[in-house]
C-alpha cells in the first residue's frame, strides 16, 4: 500500500507522462522555472490530475478527476502550492492550506481576447493597481482560406475576485484614457519633429496597446529613420497584419527595403511571402518563398507553403507533390501529416488519370 500511495507522474503537457515517486515530484516543481502562463502537469495514484500554472503573481492550481475538470484554486506563495502539491500526490486533503475566497469558479470574467500581447497589458494594468488576477486560456480551430490549413488559437479570459470587481472595472477604461492620451501626445511630438519622444511613446503604447496595428507602423517607420533596422523589421512584421490595405502596402514596402538591408533575416521573407499568399499574389509569394529555399533548401515553413501555393494551378500540381513531399521527409512528426499525406495521394491520382 505504502509503495502504491508513493506513485505519481509529472508531464509539461499533459500527454507524455514521466512516471516518478512524490519527492521526484515535488523536486520537478521546485526546480521549475516558468514563465507567464506555463503549465505544470502532477498526477497521483488515483489518476487525478493536479495542473499548476504560473500566473502574474500568483498561482493557479486546476484539479481534474481523470479527464473531467472539477475546480480551481489561485495561491500566491510557492511554499503553500508546494505544500498543497505534496498533499495531492498523498491522497490527503490538498486544499485545506488554500484560500476559499480564492477559489476560482467564483470568480468574475471582466476581460477576454484572442491577443496574447493584449491581455498581458491588462493583467499588468490590474497588478499596478493591486487587483489579483488569473487567467483561462479556451483552445479553438482557426481556418486558413489560402492554404486550407488549421491552426490552434487561444481565446484567453481574465478573472478578478468578487470583492476587486469595482475596482477592477475602474481599470479598464482607466487603461483605455491612458492610452488615448499618449496617442496625443505622439502626435504632439510629431508635430515638434522630436523624433526621440515620439518614439519612446510609440515604445510605451506597444506595451499597452499591443494590438494597435499604427502603433507598430509608426514605429517600424521611427526606427528606419532612425537607421535601426533590426528593430524596424519586427515593428513592420507586426502592422503588416492590419485590416487597413494602405498599411499593409507601405508595411510590404518597407520590408522588401530591409530585406535588401538584411539579408540573412529570412524572418522578413517569409512575412513578405505569408503577406504575398494572403492577398493572392502568386507570382510575389512565389519569388519570396524561393528566396528563402535559395538561402536554406530545407526549411520547412518555405517548402509546405510554396506546394501548398503550387496546388492553386493545375499546371503547377506535380510541383506541389514533390514539396511535400520533400516537407514530410524532413518533418516526420508534422502535426499536419495526415492531411498533407491525404493531399500528396489525392495529387497523384489527379495524376494518374
Amino acid at each position: 500500500m505504502e509503495k502504491a500511495s508513493d506513485q505519481a507522474w509529472f508531464s509539461t503537457d499533459g500527454e507524455s507522462r514521466q512516471p516518478l515517486s512524490i519527492a521526484e515530484a515535488l523536486a520537478k516543481f521546485r526546480a521549475a522555472e516558468l514563465s507567464r502562463w506555463d503549465a505544470l502537469f502532477f498526477g497521483n495514484s488515483e489518476d487525478e490530475v493536479l495542473v499548476i500554472q504560473k500566473e502574474t503573481t500568483f498561482w493557479s492550481l486546476h484539479y481534474f478527476a481523470g479527464r473531467e475538470y472539477q475546480f480551481s484554486y489561485a495561491e500566491a506563495a510557492s511554499d503553500t502550492v508546494t505544500q498543497s502539491l505534496e498533499a495531492f500526490l498523498k491522497l490527503e486533503d490538498w486544499t485545506e492550506r488554500l484560500d476559499d475566497a480564492f477559489r476560482l469558479d467564483e470568480w468574475t470574467c471582466i476581460y477576454q481576447s484572442e491577443s496574447e500581447p493584449q491581455v498581458d497589458a491588462v493583467l499588468d494594468a490590474l497588478t499596478d493597481a493591486g487587483i489579483p488576477s488569473v487567467l483561462r486560456a479556451i483552445s479553438l480551430g482557426q481556418f486558413n482560406a489560402i492554404f486550407g490549413t488549421y491552426h490552434d488559437t487561444r481565446a484567453i479570459s481574465v478573472f478578478v475576485p468578487e470583492a476587486h470587481l469595482e475596482a477592477a472595472y475602474r481599470v479598464l477604461p482607466a487603461l483605455q484614457k491612458q492610452i488615448e492620451d499618449l496617442f496625443r501626445e505622439a502626435k504632439r511630438a510629431a508635430r515638434e519633429h522630436d523624433s526621440q519622444k515620439e518614439l519612446e511613446i510609440y515604445q510605451q503604447l506597444s506595451r499597452l496597446a499591443p494590438d494597435e496595428k499604427i502603433v507598430f507602423f509608426n514605429l517600424g517607420v521611427l526606427y528606419f529613420n532612425a537607421r535601426q533596422y533590426d528593430e524596424a523589421a519586427k515593428a513592420f512584421m507586426e502592422s503588416i497584419n492590419a485590416d487597413d490595405r494602405a498599411m499593409v502596402d507601405e508595411s510590404m514596402f518597407y520590408l522588401e527595403q530591409l530585406a535588401g538591408r538584411l539579408p540573412s533575416n529570412m524572418e522578413i521573407l517569409h512575412t513578405l511571402a505569408n503577406a504575398a499568399a494572403f492577398r493572392q499574389d502568386e507570382i510575389a509569394a512565389e519569388k519570396y518563398y524561393r528566396k528563402i529555399l535559395d538561402h536554406d533548401p530545407n526549411d520547412p515553413e518555405a517548402l509546405v507553403n510554396l506546394a501548398y501555393l503550387y496546388t492553386q494551378n493545375d499546371f503547377q500540381l506535380d510541383k506541389a507533390r514533390r514539396y511535400f513531399r520533400r516537407y514530410l521527409d524532413l518533418t516526420p512528426d508534422a502535426p499536419d501529416r495526415e492531411a498533407i499525406e491525404g493531399i500528396v495521394a489525392s495529387l497523384s491520382e489527379t495524376a494518374g488519370n
